[in-house]
């Protein structure tokens, strides 16, 4: 029994390691930086789950910036106090690292909407300017984290 559960595990990260995990013209592009609307905010919004804190978030349908400005996405799991945490870094090119200085010194003080395939993964107060790399946390495992980062390398 747990062998036939080990091998159906690993048959499906198998699967999704192996799917071509290509953007269309016409997809949506897979990761997307939104701001999160604020109380008074009347611009158009999409609710999202917040999986970190359990709280539904307004999350402007404006994309701030996409996958087009990552270079590429890495996945580290360090030990915090014994439990391993799991985040996705991700570097910028040249250009999205510009864009993502201007975007976080624009809104300091505001939260940061971190969506994969239309799932919110992290919602961050911006607390100060970031350049070059962007280290996603969030309530996702170390088979999720993988999914995400190939799926940000194969969009190169």
């Amino acid at each position: 029994m747990k062998t036939n559960r080990i091998f159906g595990i690993l048959s499906a990260a198998l699967i999704l390691f192996a799917a071509p995990l290509q953007l269309r013209a016409s997809d949506t592009p897979r990761l997307q930086f939104h701001l999160v609307a604020e109380a008074a905010d009347a611009a158009p919004a999409d609710t999202l789950a917040d999986p970190g804190s359990k709280e539904t978030l307004r999350v402007r349908k404006e994309v701030l910036l996409d996958e087009s400005a990552v270079a590429r996405a890495s996945v580290t799991i360090s030990p915090v106090r014994g439990v391993p945490i799991v985040s996705v870094t991700v570097d910028f090119n040249e250009a999205g690292a510009k864009r993502f200085a201007q975007i976080t010194a624009a809104n300091m003080g505001k939260r940061l909407a971190i969506v994969f395939d239309g799932k919110l993964l992290s919602a961050p107060t911006i607390r100060s300017v970031i350049r070059d790399k962007a280290v996603i946390t969030g309530q996702f495992t170390a088979a999720e984290a993988e999914v995400v980062a190939n799926a940000l390398n194969a969009s190169k």
